[in-house]
């Protein structure tokens, strides 16, 4: 999500992890990236498992804007961000199904 608005060049992004926690952002087409500025970022690392349970790959805090503490400052030419995520403060200390 942007930071701030910068006219018609403010566009949140989004992409989905793959097995080994890498991903792609994308804008408005598939892997076509974000605009240069700050985001704060926010991780959603689940698997549904079934109607009533699904598994958590990160902790939950990463899965909101408000908790996760994450921002990446995008710039013209930057391929790559890399985010270390933590259990720590977790009441998990790994992946962990939850049932609802």
């Amino acid at each position: 999500m942007p930071v701030s608005s910068t006219g018609d060049k403010s566009r949140p992004g989004g992409g989905a992890l793959d097995s080994e926690g890498r991903f792609q952002i994308s804008s408005f087409t598939p892997n076509d990236g974000l605009f240069e500025g700050e985001y704060q970022v926010m991780v959603l690392a689940i698997e549904p498992i079934n109607n009533t349970s699904q598994r958590w790959y990160a902790p939950k805090k990463y899965a909101a804007i408000k908790t996760s503490g994450l921002t990446a400052e995008i710039t013209r030419g930057k391929t790559e961000v890399n985010f270390e995520l933590s259990w720590d403060g977790s009441e998990h200390s790994e992946p962990f199904v939850e049932k609802f």
